[in-house]
C-alpha cells in the first residue's frame, strides 16, 4: 500500500478570510450559519418565511384538506355500502329460512298424510 498526504501541514497553519470569519463567528455567541437546517430545527426567528412559500403552503393546506373530505367521504360511503349489504344478506338469509321452513312444514304435512292413508289401507288390507 501507499500513503496519501490529505492535507499539508503548511496548508492547516494559513488563516483564509473565509476560515477567519467562521472561527470569529465560532467564538461569538451565535449558531454558526449553516446553508441546510435539519427538520427538527425550529427556523430563526429573525427569518420571515416568504410569501411565495406562505403562499404554497396555503395551497398545499387546502388540497389536503380537500383529500382528507374526500377520504373520509369514501370511507363513510363505503360504509354504508357495507352496512346496506349486510342488511340485504340477512333479509335473503332470513327468507331462505322462512322458506325452508315452509317447505319443510309442507313435506311434512305430505308425509304425515301419505303415512296415515298407508296406515288406513293396510288396516282395511288386514280385516
Amino acid at each position: 500500500a501507499f500513503e496519501v498526504d490529505i492535507k499539508n501541514p503548511q496548508g492547516a497553519a494559513v488563516m483564509t478570510p473565509v476560515r477567519a470569519r467562521l472561527e470569529k463567528e465560532a467564538t461569538s455567541s451565535r449558531p454558526l450559519p449553516r446553508l441546510l437546517r435539519s427538520t427538527g430545527d425550529a427556523p430563526p426567528q429573525d427569518c420571515q418565511e416568504s410569501p411565495q412559500k406562505e403562499g404554497v403552503a396555503e395551497r398545499a393546506r387546502a388540497r389536503n384538506e380537500k383529500r382528507q373530505a374526500v377520504t373520509q367521504r369514501v370511507r363513510r360511503d363505503y360504509e354504508e355500502f357495507i352496512d346496506l349489504k349486510r342488511t340485504t344478506m340477512e333479509h335473503d338469509l332470513e327468507r331462505a329460512t322462512q322458506n325452508r321452513q315452509a317447505a319443510l312444514a309442507d313435506k311434512s304435512s305430505k308425509a304425515g298424510k301419505h303415512f296415515e292413508d298407508v296406515k288406513t289401507k293396510v288396516g282395511d288390507v288386514q280385516r
